[in-house]
């Protein structure tokens, strides 16, 4: 049982448990920043949400949240990936791109949805063999052409803060979770 539990802990870099040395500890991470390894724990190939942010929230009581409720999502198989607010708006705009996932822009100009509407996104993502990827932008947003390519969705009429739509974001990620599950955490 330990085997199959290390074997889905294992970093995607390095090779099976017993080419290791047994000194070798390992955690799963409940959201990464850019340039740390990645560790994955679904063996099957459906594909995930990922939400992308453009810099470590500074405010701590946001942060609080933002943590826990990564921490909520990652049970259900997302995750948060927190890039460097030192790089460069096209580069955070490239790196997003580059997996080929389906991307949604959290733009003010993107279109409303409910709850129950990005339940079915969700419960779609982990049917299909293509990731879903939610971008928070960077400080003065994403590019007109970034948001001629991907569709956008909106949070809110009022503008808000990164680390405001972080959180309202990843809550309701999480209640799309138990939406799909059908607990008794949103009640319509």
């Amino acid at each position: 049982m330990w085997s199959v539990i290390n074997l889905l802990l294992m970093p995607l870099s390095k090779g099976p448990p017993s080419h290791e040395s047994q000194s070798d500890q390992r955690a799963f991470s409940i959201h990464r920043c850019e340039g740390q390894k990645s560790y994955f724990c679904i063996p099957l190939a459906m594909g995930r949400v990922l939400v992308h942010i453009h810099g470590k929230p500074k405010g701590r009581g946001t942060r609080i949240i933002i943590d826990d409720y990564a921490g909520r999502i990652a049970t259900a198989g997302m995750e948060l990936i927190v890039h460097k607010d030192k790089i460069s708006h096209s580069d955070y705009e490239a790196k997003i791109e580059s997996g080929g996932a389906n991307i949604i822009l959290l733009d003010e100009s993107g279109t409303m949805i409910t709850s129950i509407e990005l339940a079915d996104i969700i419960s779609e993502t982990t049917l299909s063999d293509r990731n879903t990827i939610f971008a928070i932008g960077p400080a003065d947003g994403f590019s007109n052409e970034m948001k001629i390519r991907n569709k956008k969705i909106s949070i809110s009429m009022m503008t808000l803060t990164h680390e405001m739509a972080t959180t309202i974001l990843l809550e309701q990620l999480y209640r799309a979770s138990e939406i799909n599950k059908g607990s008794q955490y949103h009640r319509s």
